[in-house]
């Protein structure tokens, strides 16, 4: 293999890697929190975040339902705003806290905070069947929603 693809390999996987990592915190996880909700072991969580190997697709997917952006994860940038996919923070890689925003700016309220501790207390199947209700609720023009 030529020397020059394997160098552009290893600088996307640790370019991955750091945004990676930047996910995992801005959504509260430990390392090995979110290794048990990828399905891989805690090591093969540090090397995806040091880029010393590349996740695959089933670890993406296993990810994205817990609210990673993978577009932001593989590209570094970010133009969810308003596609009512995932958390839309104002900031990719920035931590869930009281005074996180959303898209419209506004600071997660004690109510949304709780929905939050609860949602993390869920399995990722169960999260996956919790964002599909909420996007299906969204898309159907539920009255109320977006308040």
């Amino acid at each position: 293999m030529n020397i020059s693809i394997v160098k552009e390999k290893m600088e996307t996987n640790n370019y991955i890697g750091k945004r990676l990592r930047l996910e995992r915190k801005r959504l509260l996880y430990t390392q090995s929190e979110f290794a048990d909700v990828a399905g891989v072991t805690r090591q093969t969580q540090s090397k995806y975040e040091q880029g010393l190997r590349a996740p695959d697709a089933h670890y993406l997917h296993k990810i994205a339902v817990v609210g990673v952006n993978l577009e932001f994860l593989i590209t570094g940038s970010t133009s969810r705003q308003g596609t009512g996919e995932g958390p839309l923070l104002d900031n990719p890689g920035q931590a869930v806290t009281a005074s996180t925003t959303v898209g419209n700016s506004q600071p997660l309220t004690s109510d949304e905070q709780q929905y939050l501790a609860w949602y993390r207390q869920l399995n990722a199947d169960d999260r996956g069947l919790l964002a599909t209700l909420l996007r299906r609720l969204v898309e159907s023009g539920n009255p109320g929603a977006g308040n």
